[in-house]
């Protein structure tokens, strides 16, 4: 199922959030990541969107209105779509070399897992 693929996409894209996170947490020795790794998941995480785009344009499984489910992948949608938006914003300000600062990271992590989480639900 298309759904199925676009929470195993967002999870890999997660997981790779989950490294940067760390490495920013660890302070500005750490941070050196390069530019070749947050490009790697934002392009992994733009692309599980993409596949949940067109998971939801198929429509509901039959087994998430049986669960009760049914309006959550539409959720999980509206909280990547807010990741994403925070995601582009982290972009452009590491494109200008300014600091994305921990508020936005924060923030994007949050709305990210909430829709990840919520995608699981329907998974």
């Amino acid at each position: 199922m298309m759904i199925d693929l676009a929470f195993g996409i967002l999870a890999a894209a997660a997981l790779i959030g989950a490294g940067l996170a760390v490495a920013y947490a660890y302070g500005a020795s750490a941070r050196n990541v390069g530019r070749a790794v947050p490009t790697i998941h934002a392009a992994i995480g733009a692309a599980g969107f993409a596949v949940l785009i067109a998971a939801l344009r198929a429509g509901s499984t039959a087994a998430s209105r049986r669960m009760g489910t049914a309006g959550f992948d539409f959720a999980a949608a509206a909280l990547l779509v807010l990741a994403l938006l925070v995601g582009v914003v982290i972009g452009v300000r590491a494109w200008r070399r300014k600091s994305p600062g921990g508020m936005l990271i924060g923030i994007h992590a949050t709305l990210a897992v909430a829709g990840v989480t919520l995608l699981l639900a329907v998974v």
